[in-house]
């Protein structure tokens, strides 16, 4: 499989200008990519506190803190993309010759930074996440939505789109969840309420989290422990969950005739193998 290349990005800015662009409607299509699944390993199963200078770690041993997210809840990521149309695509490809193709005649479109990185207007937008997880600060528009090892692959003969994700899995991030807060003078932990105020550049610092996962699995890699609701100061970090379920769009590659395994199946079979692959990243980082 071949990626749009570089210099496609440079044909479509010499080349589409007002009136020959224009010969070209729609020139994009949006599509919404939406992860949903349930929630099948809790949260906040082990909590390591450390002191003001971050050392040493210590297994918080006291009241287990409540948390909005739980195992059986439904839960959704999803963001909408724009991808080039067929057309516009041809329209490029017929200026410049830079569009490449796999042998099939399927188009990708990268996600180095942002969903269709390689073209200057396909970007994500319109993040929805379930319950009070929310972009953190942003840098620049564009880190707003940044997903990290989605692939879209767009096959024009069949005008269809299906999704081809990183083998070493693949991850969003820039988010601010639900944090615990640690009372150093009653050695408790409460909390599950979001960041205040509202994250910037310096309030919410160590309260920010992301999402990382296969095509099966979806997991919240922590989950901050600070000292007040403003998140200046950490104090230590809980496990994050994890989402069993699947993508709206078809997997790039995959059998197009393995049956979905029921909810029930998905709950109990997957549930184990995605909290090992969960455990396993974690030691690794």
């Amino acid at each position: 499989m071949l990626k749009i290349a570089a210099s496609a990005a440079l044909g479509l800015l010499t080349f589409t200008s007002a009136a020959s662009a224009a010969l070209i409607d729609p020139q994009f299509q949006r599509l919404e990519l939406t992860y949903s699944g349930i929630i099948t390993n809790p949260a906040a199963e082990q909590i390591e506190l450390r002191d003001y200078d971050g050392f040493p770690a210590q297994t918080y041993t006291g009241p287990a803190p409540d948390y909005p997210y739980k195992i059986g809840d439904p839960f959704k990521y999803s963001v909408q993309v724009e991808v080039p149309t067929a057309a516009f695509i041809d329209f490029i490809k017929d200026r410049t010759g830079s569009i490449l193709t796999d042998a099939d005649g399927n188009y990708r479109f990268t996600g180095t930074d942002n969903l269709s990185g390689t073209l200057p207007t396909g970007k994500t937008s319109g993040l929805d996440i379930t319950g009070s997880i929310t972009p953190g600060y942003l840098n620049s528009p564009g880190d707003g939505n940044r997903i990290k090892g989605i692939d879209i692959v767009f096959n024009p003969a069949a005008n269809s789109y299906k999704l081809a994700l990183d083998e070493n899995g693949w991850g969003r991030t820039l988010l601010v969840g639900p944090q615990f807060i640690f009372d150093e003078a009653t050695g408790t932990i409460t909390g599950g309420e979001n960041c205040f105020p509202a994250p910037s550049q310096f309030d919410c610092t160590h309260s920010y989290t992301s999402f990382s996962g296969t095509a099966t699995s979806l997991i919240l890699d922590r989950i901050a422990v600070t000292d007040s609701r403003d998140g200046r100061i950490w104090r230590g970090l809980a496990d994050g969950f994890e989402v069993t379920g699947g993508w709206n769009l078809p997997l790039f590659g995959a059998d197009p005739t393995e049956v979905p395994a029921p909810p029930a199946l998905l709950l109990f079979g997957m549930g184990a193998g995605t909290l090992a692959w969960r455990r396993r990243k974690q030691r690794a980082n």
